[in-house]
């Protein structure tokens, strides 16, 4: 088995341009000043090349590619010369920053094997490669291209190597600024850290919108409506045996595809959520849901902005845990959202109900979903009916979800959330303690009023205060405000702040060798 890493000694050649000042072509010289042939190179750096590149490929046993060609551009430049410009602009660059640099552009029949087939460009360890895909694309593509690459070949050549997803995520992004403005990169911005090898369009590890890789896991991001959903997966959990499969390999492979769809429900939900909060309240609009294992299901903050952390087997139930986190979010708007000094009408008119249905009857705490044929026991219990009755569990059916009895946002969560999520069921349970408790009957017809209220604020703001606002004021202060979460050395401290987490300082990717003629081996079995 041959081995290639994102590590390989540079070319020795390098090649020039300089246009022509008249006519269409391009003049092109060799990189020793002498004439050149029509490949670009004179004799003896031809001959030098050829013997450098069959004694490394001879030390290294890597498969040779046929047919390589000096500088593709060369196809486009007979017929516009402003194929060059990319190349020209970014050599403007170089003279400032990055002396003694000539970008070097090759045209490969082959794509590299690292890459997808479709591949039109990349670059490794400062040389730019186009390949066949490049020819059926149009002139302009082209050229944004090329500058691209260039600005990748410069990157390379001024900055230590690596393969963190930071440098990764930097070197696209220089290299995307510099297609638009190449003037307003910076000497400081080719410091940082680069990998070797780099394709265009840029590697995505689809089906997810991000990815960070670990030692022992990874962290992926998917973002739909402006709600990024990550989750950290160890690579055993993904079918990976650690970084080097995972990055080499394929990266939508089971359970990714399902796990990332299921990523983009929650983010939809979160959104819609979202949607009952005005945009200027950035601490309570959810900008991030995190899921990790072993990790209790809240509204918290993070960044001054919105977070909805969820345990990760609540995540795989369904939505009904991101419907109450997200109505947390909602209630906490009305208590003490954007420049609110006080709690809004909104939020004393469901205190002031949260109060009153307190006085009902006590009955048992659920413990299963309601079901009209084995409804649950009337007798004497430990909590209000009127509180008990939008209980999860009895919409869910998840055993142990929801504290609706605790507080007036707790009420509000679990009212709201299964209003959202099984409207009927929770009419249902509400009509069964009905029966046992008459006095819920017009209270639960306010509570609905309100709960249908909350995606509209034009008539939200017709609300009357309550009789008694003190009372309400006095059962708002109870409601703790969200907790405070950290970028910490953890794993949900990576979730928060993906680049905190150790990643490896480069990966080794394998390829298999053909078998010979006799050989049954299947030469693609040792691609993982």
């Amino acid at each position: 088995m041959s081995e290639r890493t994102f590590t390989q000694p540079k070319k020795t050649v390098a090649q020039s341009f300089t246009p022509v000042q008249h006519g269409r072509l391009l003049q092109r010289k060799c990189a020793c000043g002498s004439s050149p042939g029509i490949d670009g190179e004179c004799a003896d750096c031809r001959s030098k090349r050829l013997n450098l590149q069959h004694h490394s490929m001879n030390q290294t046993e890597l498969p040779t590619l046929s047919n390589r060609v000096h500088d593709f551009s060369q196809v486009q430049v007979h017929v516009n010369e402003q194929a060059a410009e990319p190349l020209l602009s970014v050599n403007t660059l170089v003279s400032g920053i990055g002396r003694g640099h000539r970008q070097h552009t090759w045209f490969d029949p082959r794509i590299d094997w690292r890459l997808p087939d479709y591949t039109p460009a990349w670059t490794e360890n400062g040389e730019i490669h186009l390949s066949v895909p490049s020819l059926f694309i149009s002139p302009f593509e082209r050229q944004k291209i090329l500058q691209h690459e260039a600005i990748h070949s410069l990157h390379q050549h001024l900055a230590p190597q690596s393969e963190t997803t930071a440098a990764h995520m930097h070197a696209e992004q220089l290299a995307a600024q510099g297609e638009n403005n190449i003037g307003k990169l910076h000497a400081t911005d080719f410091l940082h850290p680069v990998p070797a090898l780099l394709a265009y369009p840029p590697q995505k590890y689809s089906p997810w919108t991000q990815v960070w890789i670990g030692n022992g896991g990874l962290v992926g991001e998917v973002e739909e409506a402006g709600v990024k959903v990550r989750i950290f997966k160890p690579f055993a959990d993904i079918n990976q045996t650690g970084p080097q499969s995972y990055v080499c390999g394929k990266h939508d492979r089971p359970p990714i595809p399902d796990l990332t769809n299921k990523m983009r429900n929650t983010a939809r939900k979160t959104a819609a959520l979202n949607a009952n909060i005005p945009e200027t309240a950035i601490r309570q609009r959810v900008a991030l849901v995190v899921i990790l294992a072993n990790i209790p299901s809240k509204y918290a903050e993070a960044n001054n902005q919105g977070l909805i952390m969820l345990k990760e087997e609540d995540f795989e139930r369904g939505l009904d845990t991101v419907a109450h986190e997200g109505a947390h979010a909602v209630f906490e708007y009305h208590l003490r959202g954007s420049d609110k000094q006080k709690p809004d009408t909104f939020a004393l008119r469901i205190a002031d109900l949260f109060k009153r249905l307190s006085q009902t009857k006590f009955v048992p705490i659920p413990t299963r979903k309601f079901d009209p044929k084995h409804p649950p026991e009337k007798a004497p219990g430990q909590v209000p009916s009127g509180l008990v009755m939008v209980q999860d569990v009895l919409w869910s059916g998840v055993k142990g979800s929801g504290h609706s009895s605790e507080d007036a946002d707790e009420f509000f969560a679990s009212a709201y959330a299964g209003f959202l999520q099984q409207p009927q069921l929770l009419r249902q349970s509400i009509n069964f303690y009905q029966s046992i408790d008459p006095t819920i009957k017009p209270l639960t017809e306010e509570l609905f009023s309100l709960l249908a209220l909350v995606a509209n604020t034009k008539d939200q703001e017709k609300l009357a205060v309550p009789a008694k606002p003190e009372i309400a004021q006095e059962e708002l202060k109870r409601v703790k405000p969200p907790t405070q979460e950290t970028a910490d050395f953890s794993r949900l401290g990576f979730l928060i702040e993906p680049g905190s987490m150790p990643t490896p300082d480069s990966v080794l990717c394998t390829k298999p060798t053909l078998p010979s003629k006799k050989s049954s081996k299947d030469p693609f079995e040792d691609i993982p």
